[in-house]
C-alpha cells in the first residue's frame, strides 16, 4: 500500500495524483519518489489555486464554467471548508450558453451561500443570443433554489467593491468562469492591502 498526501485542492486532481502513483508503480518507480513528486506538487493554475490569504478570508479561482463543473466546485469546497460560508464570484461566457441553459446554471449556482455575477462575456454564436440572455434571469435562476444572496456587478471593480462590504473571517471566496474572475480577487486583495 502506498500513502499519498496531495497538497492540492479538488477531487479531480486527487483523482489525478491516485493514478500517477498507479502508473509509476506499474512502471517501477520507487515509491518513496512517487511520494516525493506527489507531496511536492503545487497545482495548476485555475484549478482551486489560493490566489489570497487575508484576515481569515481565503480567495480561490477556478475554472468551473459550466454546471456540473460549478457543483463539483462547490461540493469539493463544503468538503475541504466544511462550516465556512462559500462566496461565488461568476463570470459567464457566451449568451448562447446562459440562454440555454440558465435552469442548471442557476441550480449550481445556488450551491454557494452567495453570488456575484460579472457580465456575461461574449462566445460563439453570440449574434443570435445576445438579447435573450442577461443577468437578470441567471440570478433569478439562482434565487429559486433557495435562500441565496445574489448581486449582479458590472464589472471587476464594482464585484470587489461589493465583496468589500460582505466578506468576514473564515469566509472562502471563490472566482470561476471562463474569463479573467480571479482579477476581482486580486482587486480586493489589493485594496485590503492599501487599507492596512
Amino acid at each position: 500500500m502506498l500513502d499519498l498526501h496531495a497538497p492540492h485542492r479538488g477531487p479531480a486532481l486527487c483523482l489525478n495524483a491516485s493514478r500517477a502513483a498507479i502508473t509509476a508503480l506499474e512502471l517501477g518507480v520507487p515509491a518513496q519518489t512517487i511520494r516525493e513528486g506527489i507531496s511536492g506538487y503545487r497545482g495548476v493554475s485555475r484549478r482551486m489555486e489560493l490566489r489570497h490569504s487575508r484576515n481569515g478570508v481565503l480567495m480561490l479561482d477556478d475554472y468551473a464554467h459550466n454546471p456540473a463543473q460549478i457543483t463539483e466546485l462547490a461540493r469539493a469546497l463544503r468538503g475541504y471548508y466544511p462550516g465556512r460560508r462559500l462566496i461565488a464570484v461568476f463570470e459567464p461566457r457566451q449568451h448562447r450558453r446562459i440562454a440555454m441553459f440558465t435552469a442548471e446554471f442557476g441550480q449550481a449556482l445556488a450551491t454557494f451561500d452567495a453570488c456575484l455575477l460579472l457580465p456575461i462575456s461574449p462566445g460563439l454564436g453570440d449574434e443570435h443570443y445576445g438579447q435573450h440572455a442577461s443577468l437578470g434571469p441567471l440570478a433569478d435562476a439562482a434565487r429559486s433554489h433557495g435562500q441565496l444572496r445574489v448581486v449582479t456587478c458590472a464589472g471587476y471593480d464594482a464585484a470587489a467593491e461589493r465583496l468589500t462590504g460582505m466578506i468576514r473571517a473564515g469566509d472562502v471566496v471563490v472566482s470561476f468562469g471562463t474569463g479573467s474572475p480571479y482579477l476581482v480577487l486580486d482587486r480586493l486583495a489589493a485594496a485590503a492591502s492599501a487599507a492596512s
